[in-house]
């Protein structure tokens, strides 16, 4: 059982409060902080610097690998081998701003009476769901890095005066998506929202029911049941789009759904997965949305509003 379904895509624009008592900035930090908990990874984007009039990258890795833990206001760090470690950082945020600032600092107790040794990490970052973007001040000698970039970097396009690294994290805690369940007849639909580039896509669905028994059991039979339900989807999109090439902190929602045409049950366990392997029809009916998104993506490339 599958379903195609045309996927909605949304930007929402956060414009922080101008005025506003102490409290009421201290209640939406506290807010802010709330979206930031869990484990977070990186590894699948492109980590880039500008330095000097130039830049330098760091190509993605082949998967995510955990970077650090988002518990209250401290951001825990993990080792290479994923394992959480004693480095902690406390985190200050300034969500007025605009961009907002994160500021990590590091406090290493002296040793044999001699003072505290502290680090800060500046910062401006971009948090929308499971993504968090930061571009860092560069590195500095002193420890810590310097003053963060007035504005997000954008990879391959140089300004003058402004200088940093760019990284991306992705949380991996929230295996179990939030899905929306609603009626439709004897249909019911199942939704969730997930983050991509602000680029054109197409969306690829497909449902399978996991069933509970099998037909060449000797002995008694006994009925199958439904026992699982998996979700499989896949957000595609071209990978030379100018926004996926130089603007990867514009982020999107799209919206997937999957329509269980009169399913026996409902209270079963859902399971989804971010895949893609589409059978044979549905690549036929995938072709021309591929194409049109081809075609998409050459104006886009041509278009002055995206050109770096």
């Amino acid at each position: 059982m599958w379903i195609r379904i045309l996927a909605i895509g949304m930007t929402v624009l956060l414009f922080p409060p101008s005025h506003g008592t102490a409290d009421e900035k201290e209640k939406a930090v506290e807010k802010e902080l709330a979206r930031m908990q869990g484990i977070w990874c990186r590894g699948l984007t492109l980590d880039f610097s500008h330095r000097d009039g130039g830049q330098g990258e760091s190509r993605p890795l082949d998967e995510l690998v955990k970077s650090h833990y988002i518990q209250g206001n401290k951001w825990i760090m993990f080792d290479f081998e994923g394992k959480i470690t004693k480095v902690e950082k406390t985190i200050t945020l300034d969500i007025s701003s605009n961009p907002k600032k994160i500021q990590l600092t590091t406090t290493q107790k002296g040793r044999d009476g001699k003072p505290d040794a502290i680090s800060t990490e500046y910062g401006i970052y971009q948090l929308n769901g499971d993504s968090l973007i930061v571009h860092y001040g560069l590195e500095d000698p002193k420890g810590g890095t310097k003053p963060a970039p007035k504005q997000f970097l954008q990879s391959g396009k140089l300004v003058e005066g402004v200088e940093g690294f760019a990284t991306a994290y992705s949380r991996i805690d929230s295996h179990k998506p939030k899905l929306h369940f609603t009626q439709d007849g004897n249909d019911v639909i199942v939704s969730m929202f997930v983050e991509v580039a602000d680029a054109p896509h197409v969306l690829w669905t497909h449902a399978t029911l996991v069933m509970d028994g099998d037909a060449y059991l000797l002995g008694p039979r006994r009925p199958t049941k439904l026992v699982r339900i998996d979700l499989s989807y896949h957000v595609i999109q071209s990978r030379d789009d100018p926004v996926l090439e130089h603007q990867r902190h514009r982020i999107k929602s799209v919206e997937v759904k999957w329509r269980l045409v009169d399913p026996t049950r409902t209270d079963v366990e859902y399971r989804v997965n971010n895949e893609f392997n589409p059978s044979a029809a549905e690549l036929r009916e995938l072709a021309s949305q591929m194409s049109k998104l081809a075609e998409q993506t050459e104006r886009r490339k041509r278009s002055p509003e995206f050109r770096p």
